[in-house]
């Protein structure tokens, strides 16, 4: 998300890792609210929000998609990796990228200029600039938060919308009721009680994140299966084991918005 620091997805990155996946969770220098370098230093936030995000936001989508190529550069470098992970165990031309609100919009931006990022999953991401008007290759998933608890705005619906219907592979949206944007975050958790359970009451929606995260693992490791596996897997089931989980594949010729549900 914007602004917010890689361990505010330790929950679901744990629960992906530990489906067998090899979980790697990016922090933005100067947007994340705080990130070190490798010499060292510790960096804060630089970046604030605009009047006019749809201004500003585009540029942001290109300088985080650039930071997720570079480390997908050094995925295939050997020496860049800790010893449990070196000799050939990461093949970094097949590489899926996952990303919650502003950093699910990234995601499909990845994908659409990198070949080596095989699928994408856009977790509440609003898309900015040109994105909605871009062909995905390769799957794509959004999965979103309750339009009722989050009221996702006209960019949100339309964008997404857009990225569906001209998707050219198999794709998949998915909402998940009585969550709300943060409940796909560990937010909650950074606070002791009885704050930490003051905030989930707001941030974790009627849902509740730790809910939240098992449906979206669940969906994600699906959907994840066949394009870094090549194991099929059945997103849609994955999905209807939880209850007012609504959606399932994408139509592409009926996907020029994403209307709430019922």
């Amino acid at each position: 998300g914007y602004g917010a620091p890689r361990a505010t997805y330790t929950g679901l990155a744990t629960r992906l890792a530990s489906r067998g996946f090899v979980v790697f969770v990016l922090d933005h220098p100067y947007e994340a609210a705080v990130t070190q370098l490798p010499d060292g230093r510790v960096v804060g936030l630089r970046e604030i929000f605009p009047p006019d995000r749809t201004r500003y936001m585009p540029d942001q989508q290109i300088l985080r998609t650039a930071d997720i190529r570079f480390v997908i550069d050094q995925l295939a470098r050997p020496a860049a990796l800790s010893r449990p992970l070196q000799g050939g165990r990461i093949e970094a031309s097949k590489v899926a990228v996952i990303g919650h609100s502003f950093g699910g919009a990234v995601s499909a931006m990845a994908m659409s200029e990198d070949p080596r990022v095989v699928a994408a999953a856009n977790i509440d991401g609003t898309p900015y600039g040109d994105l909605p008007d871009r062909r995905l290759t390769r799957p794509f998933l959004v999965l979103q938060s309750d339009y009722a608890e989050t009221h996702h705005s006209d960019l949100f619906i339309n964008g997404n919308g857009k990225l569906l219907a001209r998707s050219a592979a198999p794709s998949y949206r998915f909402e998940v009721k009585s969550a709300n944007h943060y409940s796909f975050t560990d937010v909650p958790f950074f606070f002791a009680p009885p704050g930490r359970w003051l905030l989930a009451q707001v941030m974790g929606g009627g849902r509740g994140a730790a809910a939240t995260h098992q449906i979206a693992a669940d969906i994600l490791a699906a959907f994840l299966s066949e394009p870094l596996t090549g194991k099929p897997a059945d997103v849609a089931v994955a999905a209807a084991r939880y209850p007012h989980v609504l959606g399932g594949p994408v139509n592409p010729k009926h996907s020029a918005a994403l209307a709430p549900s019922d």
